[in-house]
């Protein structure tokens, strides 16, 4: 019997559904899965709680644009008034109106102007966080990849110290070394799992503080990826300082209170002329006179137009803070541009001076300092050299792993400000995974 063949497909295809759901929901495959810095960023900028609340002066400078675009409310007056307290002769006078207040001078287009602004300042607000929550998150991740690669050079350089032990302790049996000699092996075993120990601490710390930064528990495990030789484009290096700068979320921010206190300038105007109040008022009178008059009582339709005097106001303090406000944000704007500038220039040299340290120590160092452990271990294995040369060639091998692991994370932390810096919203390295 042939099956068939759409039935097979729909089938497998609900059985990768079912798997996907069951990845997704498993905290224990969940936390065997390794993050990549693209998903811890995103992460952080779905779930980070600061960030959450910060996105709500969106919604707080929206409601205010709304609010600046409405006209006062009208005011409805309705009056009673008798001599029923006094000679009671039964006159009274009623009356009713309605006043409404209208701007002259344009005063809810330039508040709506301010309001606007005050929108794209909350915006970039936002994305400037954006910015320095990705910078946060990075130096997190990228510090925890180069604790997972110092671990792992210790723990590559703890396995041949013990490889040499044995051998030691074999030819100590038949007195070929002395218990001195032993010792200082040992000793060199214990230095290794301090160090082993130190890492596993910074490890914790920095696991925490990832982890309070991607809004997840404390306890969560995270397992990183790991560290990635760099590859970094020419145009990173060469780009325009003028095109990064118009990234930057924070000079906008600068240059929006330009704009913003200019706006805030015209509104000081238009509010020297406060709103003008037209009315409409109907009003009855009763009155009670003597004969041949006798009671009278008369209707009133009536209108009125209430114009204030810019007098002893005309708003020169408000004037005086909105220009002294401009020319604050315009000096603010120079300092920026020129600490920005700095700030750029600085990363790229930075990185760009690391990149060949670190491609010397791959090509270079390291491969000298393993060949001269290789060689002195097994000339020691031979008899031919002591244990003092023996761990001479491993320390020197322990220090160049130790330096080469801080040229790493003082990289990659230039490598963090070069992206801060630039304002890009994704990392701006590629490349293949490290080899030990």
């Amino acid at each position: 019997m042939k099956s068939d063949p759409s039935s097979f497909s729909r089938t497998r295809a609900l059985c990768l559904v079912l798997t996907g759901i069951i990845i997704v929901w498993t905290p224990e495959v969940r936390a065997e899965a390794s993050l990549s810095e693209q998903a811890a960023v995103a992460t952080a900028l779905a779930q980070n709680q600061d960030l959450l609340a910060a996105r709500q002066l969106i919604a707080e400078a929206k409601g205010r644009f709304t609010q600046a675009g409405l006209l006062p409310n009208p005011a409805l007056e309705w009056s009673y008034a008798s001599d029923r307290t006094f000679n009671n002769e039964g006159e009274y006078s009623v009356s009713s109106g309605f006043r409404q207040e209208f701007p002259v001078t344009g005063r809810l287009i330039r508040a709506r102007d301010v309001a606007r602004v005050d929108v794209a300042l909350a915006e970039a607000e936002v994305k400037n966080r954006e910015r320095l929550l990705r910078a946060e998150v990075l130096e997190s991740y990228r510090a925890l990849q180069v604790i997972n690669l110092k671990s792992g050079y210790l723990g590559a350089l703890h396995q041949r110290v013990s490889d040499v032990l044995v051998v030691s302790e074999r030819r100590f049996k038949v007195a070929e070394v002395s218990e001195t000699d032993l010792n200082l092996e040992r000793l060199e075993l214990e230095r290794l799992n301090f160090q082993q120990e130190e890492l596993k601490r910074e490890s914790t710390t920095l696991r925490i503080k990832l982890n309070a930064t991607l809004a997840q528990p404390a306890e969560s495990a995270l397992k990183i990826s790991t560290w990635q030789i760099p590859q970094i484009y020419s145009v990173v290096l060469s780009e325009s300082v003028d095109a990064a700068l118009a990234r930057r979320p924070d000079r906008a921010l600068v240059s929006l209170r330009i704009d913003r206190a200019s706006k805030e300038k015209q509104l000081a105007r238009a509010e020297r002329w406060e709103d003008w109040t037209i009315g409409i008022e109907y009003s009855r009178d009763k009155g009670v006179f003597s004969e041949p008059i006798g009671n009278k009582k008369d209707d009133f339709l009536g209108l009125s137009l209430s114009v204030p005097l810019p007098l002893w106001n005309q708003n020169e303090g408000k004037l005086i803070e909105a220009a002294a406000a401009e020319a604050r944000a315009r000096g603010e704007l120079l300092a920026f541009e020129t600490k920005a500038r700095a700030e750029i220039e600085g990363a790229r040299r930075k990185v760009a001076l690391l990149l060949p340290v670190l491609e010397r120590y791959e090509s270079t160092s390291i491969p000298l300092a393993e060949k001269n452990v290789h060689t002195v271990q097994k000339s020691y294995t031979e008899g031919l050299l002591s244990i003092t040369d023996v761990l001479q060639a491993q320390r020197q091998l322990i220090e160049l792993r130790s330096a080469q692991a801080d040229s790493i994370l003082e990289f990659a932390r230039a490598l963090t400000e070069l992206e801060t810096a630039l304002g890009y919203s994704e990392p701006i390295s590629n490349g293949e995974s490290h080899e030990n």
